[in-house]
């Protein structure tokens, strides 16, 4: 059986902005072109995922109260 090949980065890193927020991304590997962040991923795969470091102070304690006295969803 074949061991699997780990990449290394060859070059240096860059900050790219997001294709769909135009937020920075750090930490990109000097030859990509494009990139996702994290975010868009997350909002990609799941349209009703909740971003804490995303909400402000109101909107976290809105959501925070909302818990308490609803509970968590099913999903």
């Amino acid at each position: 059986m074949k061991k699997a090949k780990f990449s290394s980065r060859q070059g240096g890193i860059k900050t790219l902005a997001c294709k769909n927020c135009n937020r920075d991304v750090p930490n990109v590997d000097e030859t990509t072109v494009a990139v996702t962040c994290w975010r868009c991923v997350c909002k990609g795969l799941n349209p009703n995922s909740v971003i804490l470091s995303d909400m402000s102070t109101k909107e976290l304690s809105e959501f925070f109260n909302k818990l308490k006295t609803n509970g968590r969803s099913k999903n």
